[in-house]
């Protein structure tokens, strides 16, 4: 493979003629917007224009760090587009020369999350789910590219985090999260656009992308289990019930939960072939999320779907469906959340969701919902541009008006042309969420 791959053309990392700045406009370029990037680590898309901007813009990351090796931004290896990608600068930042590995602290960007995972005890990274695998994918072609030939450095991945994070010997770790991930995380229209895009400039390719089977057969082989499917939830007045379709190949599942939908702990550990499990440490008036994944000795499976819901009070049902979660993130990143406690499954075809834009004029025409809502289950609305994190949790998405919400625009649940919910203040301009996610409060369920 070095042989097919070398001597590709080279180009300088910034220049008035063509440089590195021209080729990521172009490989990560938003196909929803043809003026923007998507930013690698995140999501995030934005104006590819304004590139670095005295650090208000956007930056270059050298997924295998440009210090392992310390080869800097000379030509060559730190010019190789199948090593680089548009970042948030801060997040650039905060990745730093950090190693490659399985960790769980969530890393937040003024507040908000991310996706990617960091460590307080440890000098590692993990980058969201839709790019791990892209992440192995790329440190792979590194060290398969750059052979110690002509002058070039000769990277190795290694299997162990060094006790050194200032060293800049020519290694990167972790190989064996790095092949969880390539299983985990397969290849994607995006990446494959970003290798075919590089390839019209470079004339090489990562050969990972185009052939990921040759991971296995050249670093070495992991078997994951599979996902496990179909998770539900129902709700009791004592304990909360989890129900999902059997995954193989594993020894064993994990459940987690979580108050927040982001910060999630696992609760408990299951023998192979279980296909349920009862929360009965659930608190009355607690919204709960769960998910669950399957492990064996090779690592773990990719999370289920999440569900959520909160132990019934006969006494206290909901009195009608209500806002339970609103995110207004960056860009296209807009979602609702609807959830049901009323004791009973609910038609949608009463229910529409509309807008005030600007918190001026009168209501928008309104979203108008259908299906059914299970008591105790939640119904989320996305826009159809959010980022794929969030359309995976997506019941719904659309484009919408009334989900192009802003930050001032009050948003409003209806039941047969009445006013039922509100998120905002009507007739009200203040901005009250902007680039937030707000959850209502455990203790809050209903309208």
């Amino acid at each position: 493979l070095y042989n097919i791959i070398k001597g590709q053309t080279e180009y300088p990392y910034t220049s008035t003629s063509t440089d590195v700045w021209d080729i990521l406009k172009e490989s990560d370029r938003d196909p929803n917007n043809p003026n923007n990037v998507i930013l690698f680590y995140t999501g995030w898309s934005v104006n590819a224009a304004q590139e670095y901007n005295s650090g208000k813009g956007w930056t270059r990351e050298h997924v295998w760090a440009k210090s392992r090796g310390n080869f800097g931004t000379a030509k060559g290896p730190g010019t190789d587009c199948h090593n680089l990608h548009p970042v948030d600068v801060s997040v650039n930042s905060a990745r730093n020369n950090r190693w490659f590995a399985e960790c769980n602290e969530m890393y937040y960007d003024n507040g908000v999350a991310t996706g990617c995972y960091t460590s307080s005890t440890q000098w590692v990274w993990k980058p969201r789910d839709e790019v791990k695998g892209d992440v192995a994918r790329i440190i792979f072609y590194m060290a398969t590219r750059y052979e110690g030939e002509n002058g070039e450095p000769n990277l190795q991945i290694i299997d162990s985090i060094p006790s050194d994070k200032t060293t800049t010997l020519p290694i990167h770790a972790k190989l064996s999260d790095l092949l969880k991930w390539n299983q985990e995380d397969p290849v994607s229209d995006f990446e494959r656009h970003h290798n075919e895009v590089v390839y019209s400039y470079q004339h090489n390719r990562n050969p990972y992308i185009d052939h990921p089977e040759y991971v296995d057969e050249i670093w070495g082989t992991v078997t994951l289990p599979t996902t496990p499917t179909n998770l539900t939830l129902n709700a009791g007045d004592s304990q909360i019930t989890l129900n999902w379709t059997d995954a193989s190949k594993e020894t064993g599942y994990y459940v987690y939960r979580s108050t927040d939908n982001t910060n999630f702990s696992s609760i408990d550990t299951l023998n192979a072939n279980t296909t349920s499990y009862s929360d009965a440490s659930a608190i009355s008036g607690t919204l709960y999320y769960y998910y669950v994944k399957a492990f064996n000795v090779d690592g773990k499976s990719n999370a289920s779907n999440t569900v959520s819901g909160q132990l019934i009070n006969s006494n206290s049902n909901a009195t009608d469906l209500f806002f339970s979660e609103y995110v207004e993130g960056s860009s296209y990143n807009k979602a609702l959340e609807i959830s049901n406690f009323t004791g009973a499954d609910i038609d949608l075809s009463s229910y529409v969701i509309k807008k005030q834009t600007n918190g001026a004029d009168s209501w928008s025409s309104g979203l108008s919902l259908s299906g059914t809502i299970s008591q105790g289950e939640s119904y989320v609305i996305a826009n159809s541009r959010a980022s794929q994190s969030v359309l995976d949790k997506a019941n719904l998405s659309t484009g919408v008006s009334e989900m192009t919400f802003n930050g001032n625009d009050p948003v409003s649940l209806w039941k047969n042309g009445v006013l039922i919910d509100i998120i905002g203040t009507f007739n009200s301009t203040a901005s009250f969420g902007t680039d937030v996610t707000k959850i209502r409060n455990s203790d809050v369920i209903s309208p």
